[in-house]
């Protein structure tokens, strides 16, 4: 599913994060450019805690900042399915590259960020 520049902000991302609670069919969902900021990223994570199916999400080109890749992080220790997910272009960097670092060494993510793309972010998914 591709919702890009629909500008939905995190209202739309805690609708999203309620589906993703009781969804059992969709697999990659890209929701790119759509002013999603830590709130969003926060409900999107309480959805991935429970979801089983997703295996790419895209949230590359929103407001998403350290508080809200912290909250998106903790999703990463209990999500077994996820296996990419991008977050370029969004103002992440110290606290929550860190923390989605620590959650991919503990993760089953292990599909891609390209090399280039991980080194001038400082956020990429790893083989476990």
């Amino acid at each position: 599913l591709s919702l890009v520049e629909n500008f939905f902000g995190d209202q739309g991302a805690l609708e999203l994060g309620w589906a993703l609670t009781y969804n059992s069919k969709l697999s990659s969902l890209t929701i790119k450019s759509n002013d999603i900021a830590n709130a969003g990223a926060a409900m999107l994570g309480t959805g991935l805690m429970k979801n089983s199916t997703l295996t790419r999400l895209d949230l590359s080109d929103n407001s998403i900042s350290d508080r809200g890749a912290t909250q998106l992080s903790d999703a990463l220790f209990a999500n077994t399915t996820l296996r990419s997910l991008d977050l370029t272009l969004n103002d992440v960097k110290g606290e929550g590259k860190d923390a989605i670092l620590d959650a991919l060494d503990f993760s089953y993510i292990c599909e891609k960020i390209p090399t280039e793309l991980r080194l001038a972010v400082g956020i990429g998914l790893h083989p476990r």
